[in-house]
């Protein structure tokens, strides 16, 4: 009864997707030309990440994307800059993005994104970040200001 009650629960956490299964990146392009971009997709994430990838390859950058829960395999100072992606939980700034925060505080080439549901909410603590609605009437603003913000980082 235990070993099918513990076979029975590893067989869920490996279909759910449990983080602690997740195998690091193989051969992951690093370097100043490689921007690496963090997040969970969404219709508007996906759409601005589209935009900002097609502006970095005209200006000669490869980028990489990845899933939030592979975050841990990811250090900022790898990369010519690295943006982090995420939503804000019941209005407060999620637990993974501060602990992505807590470890690459020293790397000056981080760029966080916030999406929130009121577009009045700007994130400051613990980090400052660019902060919007995830609204497909922003998605050319937004993909603008965080490419002229990644500009400002691949410098």
């Amino acid at each position: 009864m235990r070993k099918s009650f513990a076979a029975a629960l590893l067989l869920i956490l490996l279909l759910s997707g449990c983080s602690m299964f997740a195998n690091a990146p193989g051969e992951i392009l690093k370097g100043d030309k490689t921007v690496c971009i963090i997040y969970n997709e969404t219709v508007f994430k996906t759409a601005v990440v589209k935009n900002i990838t097609a502006s970095l390859e005209i200006k000669g950058y490869r980028v990489i994307t990845d899933r939030v829960k592979r975050a841990k395999f990811y250090n900022s100072a790898n990369y010519g800059a690295l943006v982090y992606m995420s939503e804000l939980w019941a209005w407060h700034v999620p637990f993974h993005a501060k602990k992505f925060f807590k470890y690459n505080k020293f790397s000056r080439n981080t760029l966080f994104v916030v999406t929130a549901g009121d577009p009045r909410r700007e994130v400051h603590k613990p980090f400052d970040a660019v902060t919007c609605a995830s609204r497909s009437n922003l998605v050319d603003s937004k993909a603008y200001e965080i490419g002229m913000k990644l500009d400002r980082i691949l410098k």
